[in-house]
């Protein structure tokens, strides 16, 4: 429980670092690249202000879920609180496979 967050279950910053340490060790040994993006959500605070705290953890939840449906098993979403997240997507070929990461979460 120390290495996830409570309300959507994801990988906390705790073990998020700790992934990131790793994919950074084997991308160093394995001459490979590896992408870390952080986005929050635009306009979070009128959630809360609007709808409540409930509507508020529902979003945070369906963020993340909807996020890591789109990863690989071997990338990692970690909320950081609040509305940010974090993403490592490790072994990556080129730069644009994140920008494509980067927009299929956009558009969902």
């Amino acid at each position: 429980m120390a290495t996830y967050d409570i309300l959507t279950s994801l990988p906390n910053r705790t073990l998020f670092d700790d992934r990131l340490t790793l994919a950074i060790e084997q991308a160093k040994r394995n001459k490979k690249k590896l992408a870390v993006m952080l986005f929050d959500l635009d306009r979070f605070k009128e959630v809360n202000d609007t709808m409540g705290h409930r509507a508020e953890d529902q979003l945070l939840k369906e963020v993340g879920k909807r996020t890591g449906d789109l990863l690989r098993k071997s990338d990692t979403i970690a909320r950081m609180g609040g509305d940010e997240f974090l993403l490592l997507l490790p072994e990556i070929s080129q730069v644009e496979d994140a920008i494509k990461i980067a927009r299929k979460i956009i558009n969902a």
